[in-house]
């Protein structure tokens, strides 16, 4: 009898360790999906942001050049 009930306090800690654990990993996954869908969004605004300074940079080089031939053009306006 007391082999009976040693079994059936074992199964049932057994048992109740699974659903714990169960219900332990479904939140982990949750939480999991949630940070990598936050990674995914960082991953877009960086992308975007490293295009848009791209942009700034490729357009201060053309100002800059612009600017030189402009500097260039009067100076030979200025020799003529």
């Amino acid at each position: 009898m007391a082999d009976n009930r040693t079994v059936f306090l074992v199964n049932t800690f057994i048992a109740h360790t699974v659903l714990l654990l169960n219900n332990f990993s479904a939140v982990c996954e949750d939480k999991l999906a949630d940070v990598h869908l936050r990674i995914l969004r960082l991953e877009a605004t960086t992308t975007l942001l490293e295009s848009k300074l791209d942009s700034v940079a490729r357009s201060r080089v053309e100002a800059g050049r612009a600017s030189e031939e402009g500097t260039r053009t009067s100076s030979e306006t200025l020799t003529a």
